[in-house]
């Protein structure tokens, strides 16, 4: 049986340059990703890493810039630091409709008995959670954490 691939799909009022910068630039990322910074040259071939930035900029995540269109799309391969040969890749689609912006993310190539999917399936349902509540993004990403401390895999 092949993994399936987690797709998830919003629609943001701003630019594609804006999201894009949202997505790469640390300063950004920050912001949005619970105090988490995405650290590249952003460059097809270079490393990429999402540390964070309250915890001596611990990495949480890491792997290859794959595919790089500024403002339209990007590809990452994705591991989890000590487990690189549970590699996933990840897509962000960046597409301008009207006066909104289209953003799909698409997380998949998991392995088989791949331990990151549950931790993806948990996180990103938290994150896309907390667009829609006041609760801070950090308080958020903190309950994410907790939650994926308590997962049993099977």
């Amino acid at each position: 049986m092949t993994n399936p691939d987690l797709v998830y799909t919003t629609y943001i009022k701003t630019t594609p340059e804006k999201l894009w910068a949202a997505i790469t630039n640390p300063e950004f990322t920050r912001q949005y990703w619970g105090g988490h910074a995405n650290i590249s040259d952003w460059k097809k071939g270079s490393k990429w890493q999402h540390e964070d930035a309250g915890n001596n900029n611990t990495v949480h995540i890491s792997g290859k810039v794959l595919e790089n269109t500024p403002s339209k799309r990007l590809v990452l391969s994705w591991a989890s630091p000590g487990d690189e040969a549970d590699v996933s890749t990840v897509t962000f689609e960046i597409e301008p409709i009207e006066n909104l912006v289209r953003l799909n993310v698409i997380h998949g190539s998991f392995k088989q008995g791949s331990t990151s999917l549950y931790s993806c399936l948990l996180t990103y349902a938290c994150l896309k959670s907390s667009a829609y509540s006041p609760m801070p993004a950090s308080a958020t990403a903190q309950r994410a954490s907790l939650f994926l401390g308590a997962i049993t895999r099977p």
